[in-house]
């Protein structure tokens, strides 16, 4: 049998040597030092990703010149900050980044101006993950379980994120429901059809900016997400 050693090969969070000024402030009202890269993070989407997708919606982009930005700005926001903003919302939703009272206005603000843009439903992912998945824990229950179906056949993984696709989040309404989660299933019900009414309004004010903003990235996020649910269960 090989030896495993004992040196930690993982991404750790290094303290720098010196925090600067804007760090400091932050500092001041969060809980651990170790969320500072989310901070960081953060800033770098509010000064690219987010001004960006407000640009898509104005007149002031049209023809080739909205292609030649519509197609970058699908790039940096789906395909590099996409995986980054995930991991950070996971684990933003498991532990709590800022001191009270600033710890509440943050994560409703992430929740319903960030997510959408990564393809996240307000309030759908932290009700799903932390009010369903993580009790079930894949099993029957678990209303993205993959208990039914053969893992290596591609039919069956598209049969189940389709279910998920058309069905999960009236599943996931009806398991809260049932469990008496009110404020969870409340919260899952309010922030799903609340964006689903916004992204049809959107349209009527520019289609294409809708489904490159909102709507195309949140059928690219429910498929990695099966994804990754597929491949770690």
């Amino acid at each position: 049998m090989k030896s495993l050693t004992n040196t930690l090969t993982d991404p750790v969070y290094t303290a720098p040597k010196k925090y600067s000024l804007y760090d400091r402030l932050w500092l001041k009202i969060m809980n651990d030092k170790r969320d500072l890269p989310f901070i960081h993070l953060l800033i770098k989407i509010h000064l690219s990703v987010l001004p960006v997708a407000i640009l898509l919606f104005t007149p002031l982009l049209s023809g080739w010149w909205w292609w030649a930005v519509a197609i970058p700005y699908f790039y940096v926001s789906q395909l590099y900050f996409k995986g980054r903003f995930g991991l950070m919302f996971h684990c933003l939703c498991h532990r709590k980044t800022l001191k009270a009272p600033f710890q509440q206005p943050f994560h409703t603000y992430i929740t319903w101006i960030i997510c959408p843009l990564f393809g996240h439903a307000p309030e759908g992912y932290f009700s799903h993950h932390m009010g369903m998945h993580h009790i079930e824990n894949n099993m029957p229950d678990d209303t993205s379980s993959t208990m039914n179906y053969q893992r290596d056949s591609l039919k069956d993984f598209l049969a189940y994120f389709f279910k998920f696709m058309f069905r999960g989040v009236i599943d996931t309404i009806r398991y809260l429901f049932v469990r008496k989660r009110k404020k969870l299933y409340q919260r899952l019900t309010i922030g799903e059809y609340v964006f689903i009414l916004f992204c049809i309004g959107m349209c009527f004010v520019n289609l294409k900016a809708t489904l490159v903003v909102f709507i195309v990235p949140l059928v690219f996020a429910r498929l990695v997400m099966m994804l990754g649910n597929w491949t770690q269960h």
